[in-house]
């Protein structure tokens, strides 16, 4: 036997081997489960990172706003206060009170803990993570009142002073809404249940009924985080500005109690007014809807930015709902 001959034949085969083995590990067919498995586990991976971080972003809002420390609130009368686009002169006693209305029939809504627990977890409080959503409520009820309450209207003034029906008015003037004057002038003062069933506020009750924390109630915590779902978000996750917006949008269009009543979201800060039309105009073209125009924009980093300011001052204007951030 030549052992050259078969040296050479060793080496073919070894060669072919090699060629083999190249061709097995290259092997589209082969190579791109390798690939899809690497790829999923990776997305895996950020998808754990990304809610371990939401997890510890919560848990450092709860401990940050879990307490409140009460300051001693520093105010100059002479320096005029604004409210919704109003300026008032707190040194002047008509618009002191003026103020003082306005303020107290605003609609609070912000942390609460103790309600029913949210869908599809244990939580049973949105302290730490729910800031935009209560935001996002806040935004939406003064919306309704605005659309649902006469212009400028306020509690009045009497409504905290009632104790019953038999309280005589001491005072001459009985021009205030809420007191009942009889045939010789003595006015006596409404009890707080007459002035509740009046219309407007039985309206105004109506609408903060809609806010309360219970899976029943259309715009409550409950049904925004269930709404939420459909944008990846589910209770104890933060939600930004643009998400809360939709979800304001769907909760509008799914409540029965607001047909005349539609959310329009605005795309990449662009407000398309063929859109709002079509809004306004359907489902019937003879009937006209009240829309909310949301414009979801970050006017800088962790501040302000100067140059935006100017263009923030147009916003003051009577069409403006409210500024919120």
């Amino acid at each position: 036997m030549n052992p050259n001959t078969s040296s050479a034949c060793c080496e073919v085969q070894s060669v072919a081997d090699d060629h083999a083995d190249d061709w097995l590990f290259l092997c589209p067919d082969l190579a791109e489960p390798l690939s899809s498995e690497s790829e999923s586990r990776e997305d895996q991976e950020a998808g754990e990172q990304s809610k371990l971080k939401s997890k510890l972003v919560s848990a450092w809002n709860s401990i940050k706003y879990g307490w409140s420390l009460k300051k001693k609130a520093k105010f100059k009368k002479s320096s005029p206060v604004n409210l919704l686009g109003k300026s008032y002169n707190i040194k002047n006693e008509e618009d002191r009170e003026c103020f003082r209305r306005c303020f107290v029939s605003l609609l609070w809504l912000t942390y609460r803990r103790g309600f029913p627990q949210l869908p599809g977890s244990s939580l049973t409080t949105d302290s730490g993570w729910g800031c935009v959503l209560r935001t996002g409520q806040m935004l939406l009820a003064r919306g309704l009142i605005l659309h649902l309450m006469p212009p400028g209207w306020t509690w009045s003034a009497q409504y905290s002073l009632v104790k019953d029906d038999l309280d005589l008015l001491q005072s001459a003037d009985s021009t205030e809404p809420g007191w009942a004057v009889d045939g010789k002038q003595r006015g006596r003062k409404l009890s707080l249940g007459s002035l509740l069933d009046r219309p407007m506020e039985a309206t105004h009750r109506r609408v903060v009924s809609w806010f309360l924390d219970h899976p029943s109630t259309p715009f409550g915590i409950h049904r925004l985080v269930e709404l939420g779902k459909t944008s990846g978000k589910k209770a104890g996750d933060w939600y930004g500005p643009s998400i809360v917006s939709h979800i304001l949008r769907k909760a509008v269009t799914a409540s029965v109690d607001l047909p005349n009543l539609v959310v329009y979201v605005a795309q990449d800060c662009t407000i398309y007014l063929q859109d709002v039309r079509r809004l306004c105009e359907r489902p019937h073209p003879h009937f006209w809807k009240s829309v909310i125009i949301l414009v979801p924009v970050r006017l800088g980093g962790q501040d302000l930015n100067p140059s935006y300011i100017t263009y923030v001052k147009v916003l003051n204007v009577y069409v403006c709902v409210v500024v919120c951030g």
